[in-house]
Protein backbone atom coordinates (compact mmCIF):
# COMPACT_ATOMS: atom_id res chain seq x y z
CA UNK A 1 0.00 0.00 0.00
CA UNK A 2 1.43 3.54 -0.92
CA UNK A 3 0.52 6.47 1.35
CA UNK A 4 2.24 8.99 3.63
CA UNK A 5 1.37 8.23 7.49
CA UNK A 6 1.35 11.85 8.54
CA UNK A 7 1.93 10.84 12.15
CA UNK A 8 5.19 9.93 11.29
CA UNK A 9 6.34 13.92 10.17
CA UNK A 10 6.96 16.72 11.92
CA UNK A 11 6.81 18.83 9.31
CA UNK A 12 4.12 22.01 9.72
CA UNK A 13 0.63 20.96 8.50
CA UNK A 14 -0.21 23.74 6.11
CA UNK A 15 -3.56 24.39 4.09
CA UNK A 16 -3.87 21.38 1.63
CA UNK A 17 -4.15 22.66 -2.05
CA UNK A 18 -6.03 20.58 -4.22
CA UNK A 19 -7.06 18.10 -1.86
CA UNK A 20 -9.98 16.22 -1.01
CA UNK A 21 -10.11 16.18 2.85
CA UNK A 22 -12.31 13.55 4.51
CA UNK A 23 -13.35 11.57 7.72
CA UNK A 24 -13.24 7.89 7.61
CA UNK A 25 -14.69 6.31 11.22
CA UNK A 26 -13.31 2.91 10.50
CA UNK A 27 -9.94 2.05 10.99
CA UNK A 28 -10.52 -1.34 9.32
CA UNK A 29 -11.53 0.53 6.12
CA UNK A 30 -8.46 1.95 5.93
CA UNK A 31 -6.35 -0.22 3.73
CA UNK A 32 -9.07 -1.35 1.23
CA UNK A 33 -9.64 2.53 0.82
CA UNK A 34 -5.81 2.99 0.55
CA UNK A 35 -5.56 -0.07 -1.92
CA UNK A 36 -8.42 0.92 -4.24
CA UNK A 37 -7.00 4.77 -4.35
CA UNK A 38 -3.76 3.18 -5.29
CA UNK A 39 -5.35 0.74 -8.07
CA UNK A 40 -6.94 4.38 -9.44
CA UNK A 41 -3.45 5.79 -9.91
CA UNK A 42 -3.24 7.29 -6.05
CA UNK A 43 -0.03 6.81 -4.45
CA UNK A 44 2.39 7.98 -1.82
CA UNK A 45 2.71 11.66 -2.89
CA UNK A 46 -1.06 11.73 -3.25
CA UNK A 47 -2.38 9.74 -0.41
CA UNK A 48 -1.73 11.38 3.03
CA UNK A 49 -3.28 10.21 6.40
CA UNK A 50 -3.70 11.61 10.02
CA UNK A 51 -4.73 9.22 12.94
CA UNK A 52 -5.47 9.04 16.36
CA UNK A 53 -4.07 11.42 19.20
CA UNK A 54 -0.57 11.48 17.53
CA UNK A 55 -2.49 12.65 14.60
CA UNK A 56 -4.33 15.63 16.40
CA UNK A 57 -1.17 16.72 17.96
CA UNK A 58 0.62 16.66 14.67
CA UNK A 59 -2.61 19.12 13.60
CA UNK A 60 -1.03 21.75 15.70
CA UNK A 61 -3.82 23.90 15.81
CA UNK A 62 -1.78 26.92 17.41
CA UNK A 63 1.60 26.47 15.61
CA UNK A 64 2.88 25.65 19.14
CA UNK A 65 5.36 23.08 17.84
CA UNK A 66 6.81 24.60 15.05
CA UNK A 67 7.88 28.14 16.11
CA UNK A 68 6.36 32.38 15.63
CA UNK A 69 6.04 31.85 11.55
CA UNK A 70 3.76 28.72 12.49
CA UNK A 71 1.21 30.56 14.65
CA UNK A 72 1.64 33.67 12.34
CA UNK A 73 0.08 31.35 9.97
CA UNK A 74 -2.71 29.51 12.34
CA UNK A 75 -3.28 33.53 12.98
CA UNK A 76 -4.00 34.26 9.61
CA UNK A 77 -6.07 30.67 9.42
CA UNK A 78 -8.68 31.84 12.45
CA UNK A 79 -8.85 35.13 10.22
CA UNK A 80 -10.32 33.21 7.72
CA UNK A 81 -12.26 30.79 9.67
CA UNK A 82 -10.28 27.96 8.20
CA UNK A 83 -9.43 27.20 12.57
CA UNK A 84 -13.07 26.12 12.77
CA UNK A 85 -12.68 23.11 10.38
CA UNK A 86 -8.75 22.43 11.51
CA UNK A 87 -10.53 22.29 15.49
CA UNK A 88 -13.37 19.91 13.93
CA UNK A 89 -10.52 17.60 12.39
CA UNK A 90 -8.98 17.33 15.62
CA UNK A 91 -11.77 16.81 17.58
CA UNK A 92 -12.64 13.28 14.85
CA UNK A 93 -9.00 12.52 15.44
CA UNK A 94 -9.38 12.32 18.86
CA UNK A 95 -12.43 10.15 18.90
CA UNK A 96 -10.35 7.49 17.21
CA UNK A 97 -11.47 8.13 13.17
CA UNK A 98 -8.73 8.61 10.73
CA UNK A 99 -8.26 11.82 8.54
CA UNK A 100 -7.54 11.24 4.49
CA UNK A 101 -6.34 13.59 2.10
CA UNK A 102 -6.29 12.90 -1.19
CA UNK A 103 -4.12 15.02 -3.81
CA UNK A 104 -5.97 15.70 -7.04
CA UNK A 105 -5.18 18.26 -9.84
CA UNK A 106 -8.23 20.04 -10.16
CA UNK A 107 -11.69 19.92 -8.34
CA UNK A 108 -13.08 17.99 -11.14
CA UNK A 109 -10.70 15.28 -10.53
CA UNK A 110 -11.78 15.57 -6.86
CA UNK A 111 -15.30 14.69 -8.29
CA UNK A 112 -13.97 11.25 -9.90
CA UNK A 113 -12.25 10.47 -6.61
CA UNK A 114 -15.17 11.52 -4.65
CA UNK A 115 -16.83 8.01 -5.16
CA UNK A 116 -14.28 5.81 -4.10
CA UNK A 117 -14.12 7.51 -0.85
CA UNK A 118 -17.59 7.56 -0.34
CA UNK A 119 -18.20 3.98 -0.69
CA UNK A 120 -15.85 3.26 2.11
CA UNK A 121 -17.84 5.84 4.13
CA UNK A 122 -16.46 8.95 4.20
CA UNK A 123 -18.24 12.06 5.82
CA UNK A 124 -17.37 15.95 6.32
CA UNK A 125 -15.76 16.01 2.87
CA UNK A 126 -14.16 19.34 1.70
CA UNK A 127 -12.15 20.05 -1.49
CA UNK A 128 -9.78 22.66 -0.87
CA UNK A 129 -8.87 24.52 -3.95
CA UNK A 130 -5.85 27.71 -3.91
CA UNK A 131 -8.66 29.87 -3.92
CA UNK A 132 -12.17 27.73 -2.39
CA UNK A 133 -13.00 25.99 -0.08
CA UNK A 134 -16.31 23.68 -1.00
CA UNK A 135 -18.07 21.24 0.83
CA UNK A 136 -18.67 17.89 -0.61
CA UNK A 137 -20.59 16.12 1.41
Amino acid sequence: MQYQDLNQSEAFLTYPTNCLVCVIDKAADAGSLIRELNQHGYGEDEVRILFSEEGARRLDLFGDRHGWLAKLYRLMEAAALESQTMREYYDELMQGHLVFMVQTESREEGDEVWPILQKYGARRTTFYGRWIIENVA
